[in-house]
C-alpha cells in the first residue's frame, strides 16, 4: 500500500496544498517559496504515520486527507466543537476517519490521549 495523494487544507489558516505522488515514481520533490508549509507538511505526515497524535494536534491546519493505493482515504480534521482544556480555553477536537469512496468505515476521536498534557 502506498500514499497516492495528500491534501492539506487551512495550513496556517491560509494555505491549501494538494500533493500527488506518481504511482511509478519512488521520489517526489516538493518545491515552493519559503513559508508556505513544505516542512510543516512533512512533519504532519511523520506525526500521522508514527501515531503521534499530540504532535499532530499541535499543527495549525483544518483538515488533512491521505489517499492510499487501496482506494481508502484517511481524513484528519478538527471539529467545530472543541473541548475545554484544564486552563478553561476551548480547544478543537481531532477526528480521524477511514473512508472507502464516500462511505465512512471507521471513526476515531482521540480526545483523552491528546488532552492528557493539559
Amino acid at each position: 500500500m502506498k500514499i497516492t495523494r495528500i491534501m492539506v487544507k487551512g495550513l496556517f489558516d491560509r494555505f491549501n496544498h494538494d500533493l500527488i505522488f506518481g504511482s511509478d515514481e519512488r521520489l517526489t520533490i516538493m518545491i515552493g517559496p519559503n513559508g508556505i508549509g513544505k516542512t510543516m507538511i512533512l512533519r504532519m505526515i511523520n506525526a500521522f504515520f508514527n501515531h503521534s497524535l499530540r504532535s499532530l494536534d499541535s499543527f495549525p491546519f483544518e483538515e488533512m486527507d491521505v489517499y492510499l493505493s487501496n482506494n481508502h482515504m484517511v481524513n484528519v480534521s478538527r471539529t467545530a466543537q472543541g473541548t475545554l482544556s484544564a486552563k478553561g480555553s476551548a480547544k478543537p477536537q481531532i477526528v480521524i476517519e477511514l473512508r472507502d469512496s464516500d462511505k465512512i468505515l471507521e471513526t476515531f476521536s482521540p480526545v483523552s490521549s491528546i488532552n492528557e498534557a493539559d
